[in-house]
């Protein structure tokens, strides 16, 4: 494995559940009294110096599969890159958060995977500062990366035979069991016919091994996990507008959620965020402005074990709402949650516009339309004057629990955006504010990276430029044009 820091040269440096009434119990962060004077104390939070202000909230693991991984407690941002370098080999970047990109260069390193690999998705066990890594072999059954946060040195793991991520296939810890969901598509090599290495396995994270596959035949575009309960949905564009909700445990069962709402919106639901606290789940849509708030709270399997297994709404049905979100654009797909404040973060199809949808704070047994609001917004032109188009299939939000910040990565993976909630809550017009002309970090860019108005960008490392250590991109081309090659699916998508 070679590191390549900022600065330096690479040399340098099971038991069954038939129902889930449960109820979600977030610990406090342990927090860091300062005894200033007799009585008097003062709180502080994960981390320092970002842009969201000081905070006492939990250092929570995303509940979304995404490209990129947050790890708010240590202030890291861990980006898969789309290109090979000069050995061929996939890397991976490497953000401090906690650096003002006006004022100093982000970037932390490039890790070389040491594997002739793409990598795809991301997640970061926070509590170990281990940072999940999918990575796609294109031909061959593919890897699970673990790399220590502290010294970047990875631990590879196989994929169950015959399977590999692609590049929608995603990952999601769960810090109550030490495990993680992945999804994952057939390789060349799998065995058990079409579709048969397809779906969702748990990575043990304390014997680094996979379990049992649950094979959905077809692939899963985005989803969301639940960690006191491993439930999971996750979105299909080969079955939509059912949704994926494989029962995980045991008896692992292959099981579908079906809601009215989403049916009778029909706007190709794609991205895929839950409150683990509420149990409210939202679904955002390539193909309409309009999102889906499910309540799944009191919810209950039906035929687990056989051939038509059900994940089922409790309350009146659908126990859902269709919220719009207030925006003027195609669709607003890209998903992140918040748990801590009971928020959604969404973003758009091939567009800057964003949103802040409100939740309900506490669980609920039925969901109406007074229940939930939006904000919306749009994000500024990035530091070289372009557009900010969120990526989407696949997607990449991701949220900082402990400061309220929400990331996105564009859809070129140039930059990622960081925007601060808070504001946008409560000054949603100046999220817009356009950036000041100067420089940005290490990048030769037109503008700064900061508009003062609750939104920054962090450049990254692109073939050619920045400190990304050579690059290799035809052949990289090659991965992403895999079978139904994801340029092709989406603009299919868009000629629906």
């Amino acid at each position: 494995m070679a590191i390549h820091r900022s600065g330096e040269s690479p040399s340098e440096k099971t038991q069954q559940q038939e129902t889930f009434p449960w109820s979600q119990k977030f610990a406090s962060r342990t927090v860091l009294i300062l005894a200033l004077m007799a009585g008097a104390l003062t709180w502080a939070g994960c981390g320092g110096g970002s842009g969201g202000g000081v905070q006492a909230n939990k250092a929570i693991p995303a509940t979304n599969s995404s490209i990129i991984a947050i790890d708010c407690k240590r202030q890291r941002a861990y980006v898969p890159l789309a290109f090979l370098n000069d050995s061929l080999h996939g890397q991976v970047a490497v953000l401090d958060l906690s650096v003002d990109p006006n004022l100093g260069d982000p970037l932390v390193a490039v890790i070389d995977i040491g594997l002739i690999a793409l990598p795809r998705a991301s997640a970061v066990d926070i509590d170990s500062g281990i940072v999940l890594v999918l990575a796609d072999e294109g031909s061959a059954t593919g890897s699970m990366l673990l790399i220590d946060e502290d010294t970047f040195q990875i631990t590879v793991v196989p994929f169950p035979a015959g399977s590999r991520p692609n590049g929608v296939s995603g990952v999601v810890v769960n810090e109550k069991d030490k495990t993680a969901l992945v999804s994952m598509v057939d390789a060349p090599d799998c065995a058990n016919g079409l579709g048969g290495c397809t779906g969702q396995a748990l990575f043990d994270l304390g014997t680094n091994t996979f379990g049992p596959l649950t094979v959905t035949f077809f692939a899963i575009d985005n989803f969301g996990l639940t960690p006191r309960n491993d439930v999971t949905v996750g979105t299909s564009d080969d079955i939509q507008p059912e949704f994926f909700a494989p029962f995980i445990n045991t008896p692992q069962t292959l099981c579908v959620l079906n809601d009215d709402s989403v049916f009778s919106l029909n706007g190709d639901p794609d991205g895929m965020g839950v409150d683990p606290t509420t149990q409210i789940w939202v679904v955002g849509d390539f193909e309409s402005p309009v999102a889906t708030i499910i309540n799944l709270n009191r919810a209950e399997y039906s035929g687990v074990g056989t051939n038509d297994c059900a994940l089922n709404e409790a309350g009146t049905q659908p126990n859902s709402v269709n919220l719009d979100i207030g925006v003027q654009n195609i669709g607003m797909p890209g998903v992140g949650v918040n748990p801590v404040t009971h928020e959604a973060l969404l973003t758009a199809e091939s567009s800057n516009q964003i949103a802040l949808v409100k939740l309900p704070k506490t669980k609920i047994k039925q969901m109406t339309a007074s229940k939930v609001s939006s904000i919306p917004s749009e994000l500024p032109n990035d530091p070289v004057g372009d557009l900010f188009q969120a990526a989407e299939f696949p997607y990449g939000t991701a949220i900082d629990t402990c400061h309220n910040l929400g990331y996105v990565i564009d859809d070129f993976r140039t930059f990622i955006a960081e925007i601060d909630l808070a504001k946008l809550r409560k000054k949603p017009a100046a999220i817009s504010t356009a950036l000041p002309s100067g420089t940005c970090a290490s990048a030769a860019t037109t503008f700064q990276c900061d508009n003062g108005e609750g939104v920054r960008f962090f450049p990254l490392p692109t073939p050619g430029g920045l400190s990304a250590s050579g690059t290799n991109s035809g052949l990289s081309a090659l991965f992403f044009n895999e079978n139904g090659s994801l340029e092709s699916r989406k603009a299919a998508k868009r000629r629906r």
